[in-house]
């Protein structure tokens, strides 16, 4: 069993040094005799107990004496283990590829592939709620009413939920591979806009209002904008510089965000989002399927139909 772990160690050093390229060889010619129920002609695996056995002479007797004993106990447990760690880099970049980390659907444990972390990153929400309390990760969209939000793209029957935040970064990062989304796959887009800190409550509503006065284009030229320039408070000039970058009138949106209807829309969806559970953004649901953190192209485009 020493050749099996001999032709895997061996053959990835070989591709850098000759001497072990010709061990590598004789690993796998041991291997492939053993695999047709031949002897092995090689002797590798006894070179190598006699090898470590006497390295190990030097520092304890009765440390060698033992794993010349239970050598191929040790050579087995370390087959086993290798097989193990081969299964598991396997899961991991399966889970790597389609959820953009190795330890499945939102998950944020370490990761070979993602060592920094990034692609679970998200801005926490408890800058508005004030809450310390453990938050519930089984996110589902079974209870929401979408209807409360606005549509930012209508297109085929693959339904996106988008959940970001104008201020955070992650959401930035996120909402250009959503337009990429948009450009070449066409999926509905319904847009949440989900403040991570009081100041910035107000755009929630200049949103709704563009949406119900001019409809998904210009709801999308004003994401656009936004979520290009970093934006941490609704001020007079931040609000103004949005609008008229839309040629939209400021005096007009700021007559309907103090509509009672406009801030009893805004509430309820906030409270939508609260009781769906939704920790930090951005947080993205592709047919029902949630998505926490900027995650790769490639892994929102699988979950479409």
């Amino acid at each position: 069993m020493i050749c099996i772990i001999a032709l895997i160690v061996f053959g990835i050093l070989g591709i850098f040094s000759l001497s072990y390229r010709r061990i590598a060889i004789e690993a796998f010619d041991c291997v492939f005799r053993r695999l047709v129920l031949r002897k092995c002609q090689s002797r590798l695996d006894q070179r190598a107990r006699s090898q470590i056995t006497g390295k190990l002479m030097k520092v304890s007797k009765p440390a060698a004496k033992f794993t010349y004993k239970y050598f191929h106990v040790i050579e087995f447990i370390f087959i086993i283990l290798l097989i193990w760690s081969i299964v598991q880099t396997g899961i991991s970049g399966y889970n790597f590829y389609v959820y953009g980390n190795c330890n499945g659907p939102n998950e944020d444990g370490f990761c070979i592939f993602d060592p920094t972390g990034h692609n679970s990153e998200i801005s926490p929400l408890n800058q508005l709620s004030c809450s310390t309390e453990e938050v519930d990760k089984e996110l589902s969209l079974d209870q929401l009413n979408t209807s409360l939000f606005p549509v930012l793209n209508q297109g085929d029957d693959n339904i996106v939920f988008f959940i970001g935040c104008y201020e955070c970064e992650y959401t930035r990062e996120t909402y250009p591979v959503i337009k990429k989304l948009i450009e070449k796959e066409n999926p509905t887009v319904i847009f949440a806009h989900l403040p991570i800190n009081h100041d910035l409550e107000s755009f929630t509503e200049y949103g709704n209002c563009i949406f119900e006065k001019e409809g998904s284009t210009k709801l999308m030229e004003f994401n656009d904008y936004m979520f290009s320039n970093q934006v941490d408070q609704c001020t007079v000039d931040t609000c103004s510089a949005a609008l008229t970058h839309v040629n939209l009138d400021l005096a007009a949106y700021t007559e309907c965000i103090g509509l009672n209807a406009s801030v009893q829309l805004a509430q309820e969806q906030f409270n939508a989002l609260t009781a769906l559970g939704v920790y930090g953004t951005p947080t993205i649901f592709i047919n029902g399927e949630p998505f926490v953190g900027p995650k790769p192209y490639r892994v929102y485009k699988r979950a479409l139909k």
